[in-house]
């Protein structure tokens, strides 16, 4: 099978969406740490003398204990399972494919359901990058199944 200008433009847009995915685990996994060293972040901004100080402080000390515990969990549990398809995708494992589109799915339709509680753009944004992801995953599993 010959590849076309158009396939390799879709290839490395693929490869595109798995570095926006890896950048988004990163990011989930330092947002879980917040979460984790929240008090100790406050206490830092309680002693600092950062103009805007009193305001973190009054932001960081109103998210509850169960919203933290929830925090971590979410945030950790979304980074890593991100990271750990994004270096299966990256690598080219097999395995990689199916569970990427599963449990990007999956984290989709978690996004649709939050919008209807709350809407936010943010959740839009990441629900459009989910999608265009689990497109190029499934188009480059089925070139890689037909080779």
């Amino acid at each position: 099978m010959e590849t076309t200008e158009e396939d390799e433009l879709l290839h490395k847009a693929f490869f595109a969406t798995i570095i926006v995915n890896g950048c988004i685990a990163i990011t989930d996994i330092f947002a879980g740490l917040f979460f984790v060293f929240q008090q100790r972040i406050t206490a830092y901004l309680y002693f600092s003398h950062y103009p805007f100080s009193a305001i973190l402080q009054k932001v960081i000390l109103s998210i509850s204990a169960q919203n933290q515990t929830m925090g971590i969990v979410y945030f950790f549990s979304h980074g890593i399972v991100k990271l750990i398809l994004v270096w299966g995708l990256w690598t080219n494992r097999l395995w990689a494919y199916p569970l990427a589109i599963v449990l990007l799915g999956g984290f989709s339709l978690y996004q649709i359901v939050t919008l209807f509680k709350s809407f936010s753009w943010f959740t839009i944004l990441l629900l459009v990058v989910n999608v265009i992801t689990v497109f190029f995953i499934s188009r480059e599993y089925r070139q890689i199944v037909v080779k």
